[in-house]
């Protein structure tokens, strides 16, 4: 008897410690392991949703786990019911005061989780960091061609402006201005032809490449924007590009999250690198169409400091 009443004990506070252990990883080992393995200069804790709902899947194998046989099911209940029933001496102790420390762990750790409040990072985050970064020195001094296109890149335009209808095919007819004459054109008129033309192109590169992040209206509220930790960039917010040099949008949109330096942690961005996807000139079309969109000008620096 005392063998079965301690072989129950040991199922029980066996399972006990493992999901004790578990939870104590996750919290306070993975972070640091984490840290290490993305070479970043902070912790890397799991975000609270994600980290009640690995301890959810935690619990449930736990106990698909033990349900699989119905003997250690029965022996891991069984301290549970002593417990309750009042019997089982110092284990029975023991029992009551895990019943009472677990219940009150799990309902800190979910209201830890989902209350309002201010965290403050281990270190200074910032969202836009400078272009003194060395990843950002080949984009230093760059310039959108396509904001003021040389007597080429017009002829050039000129000539497949007339050749192809760039209505046919996916392009979408109704965003699309009127087609013209380019011959009763003057200078003016036809770089602002040219201009029309790219910042449409440009439109319908960012619905088909970035919409699902950054939103149709550019409000960062995308299908997908939801499962980002940081949430993409609302263009529409005053505070964001219009702030930044457009060689500072170039070099974002073309490196990604991944060419950010550590002083964007510990909410590195998730933007892929575009320039392994798109060309040079649909990355400047993306960005003409998006100031256009929301109305605003690329940051012009005041000075410039030698």
């Amino acid at each position: 008897m005392t063998t079965t009443h301690s072989k129950r004990s040991r199922i029980f506070v066996n399972s006990l410690v493992l999901y004790v252990v578990a939870f104590l990883f996750l919290k306070f080992a993975f972070p640091p392991i984490a840290k290490a393995i993305a070479g970043t200069s902070v912790n890397l804790p799991i975000p609270g949703t994600l980290f009640l709902w690995y301890m959810i899947l935690i619990t449930a194998c736990f106990f698909v786990y033990l349900s699989s046989n119905e003997k250690d099911l029965a022996d891991f209940l069984a301290p549970v019911v002593e417990a309750i029933r009042g019997k089982g001496g110092i284990h029975g102790v023991i029992f009551k005061i895990a019943f009472v420390c677990l219940p009150l762990l799990v309902g800190y750790e979910i209201y830890d989780c989902f209350v309002p409040k201010v965290v403050v990072p281990s270190s200074t985050r910032q969202q836009h960091p400078g272009m003194s970064n060395p990843n950002a020195v080949p984009y230093v001094g760059l310039k959108n061609p396509f904001r003021d296109p040389t007597p080429e890149m017009l002829a050039a335009f000129v000539e497949k402006y007339n050749e192809e209808d760039p209505r046919e095919g996916e392009m979408d007819i109704d965003a699309m201005p009127p087609r013209l004459d380019t011959d009763s054109l003057d200078p003016s008129a036809l770089k602002e032809l040219f201009v029309n033309e790219t910042i449409v192109e440009g439109r319908q590169l960012y619905q088909k490449n970035c919409r699902a992040c950054h939103g149709t209206g550019h409000d960062g509220a995308g299908p997908v924007a939801k499962t980002f930790k940081l949430r993409p960039v609302a263009f529409t917010d005053p505070g964001t590009i219009a702030t930044l040099v457009e060689e500072a949008v170039f070099w974002r949109v073309s490196e990604g999250g991944i060419g950010l330096p550590d002083i964007a942690t510990p909410w590195d961005s998730p933007m892929p690198k575009w320039k392994d996807e798109l060309t040079e000139e649909d990355r400047w079309k993306i960005i003409m169409a998006i100031y256009s969109d929301i109305g605003m000008e690329p940051r012009v620096l005041e000075m410039k400091v030698n």
